[in-house]
């Protein structure tokens, strides 16, 4: 529907392809994300182009227009790893990291506010975000309900990075 397969074409709610569709445009890819209706790929040059919905700017490239091709992301540079749920976070080279898309529940947030550093990886939930600290710690940020998903101990949500309680030597992290 929101041409979120990459090749070219949308269909009805509910129509599906039932085989693998080529994605046009992606060559030397390293790593694949695919958020809610949309895709990203970090290609080899640690550029990024996205594609499917984006409805929620969350292809983060300045629209809010559905793609349903791959299109380059000109701000993504320098890109280590992506996550996207239904919004999206990239790792930079500089160990730092950048969010966008839905912000519903304060899951996203940009750099400049309560910027995370020193990030070894980052992982994009429901409506949350967690980046894993290099030397092991975590730091979450967005809406807890009642589940705790920031790991704090409160259920309280937060559009600052808060501390996972409890951990201090992980060596990978996901988000749900």
């Amino acid at each position: 529907t929101y041409g979120q397969l990459g090749d070219g074409n949308t269909t009805t709610w509910g129509t599906h392809s039932n085989t693998p569709v080529t994605v046009l445009n992606l060559t030397n890819v390293d790593l694949i994300s695919s958020g809610y209706f949309y895709s990203f790929a970090l290609l080899a040059d640690n550029t990024v182009k996205g594609w499917g919905s984006n409805t929620s700017g969350q292809l983060g490239d300045g629209t809010t227009t559905n793609r349903t091709t791959p299109v380059s992301n000109t701000s993504l540079t320098n890109v280590d790893n992506l996550s996207s749920l239904l919004h999206s976070c990239a790792l930079f080279d500089n160990d730092t990291v950048d969010c966008w898309g839905s912000n519903t529940n304060s899951a996203s947030y940009s750099e400049g506010d309560n910027t995370v550093t020193n990030v070894n990886d980052v992982q994009a939930g429901w409506a949350h975000s967690c980046a894993l600290i290099n030397g092991g710690t975590i730091k979450c940020w967005g809406y807890q309900g009642s589940w705790g998903t920031l790991g704090n101990g409160s259920l309280t949500q937060s559009t600052a990075p808060v501390s996972v309680s409890g951990i201090s030597n992980a060596t990978q992290i996901t988000a749900g």
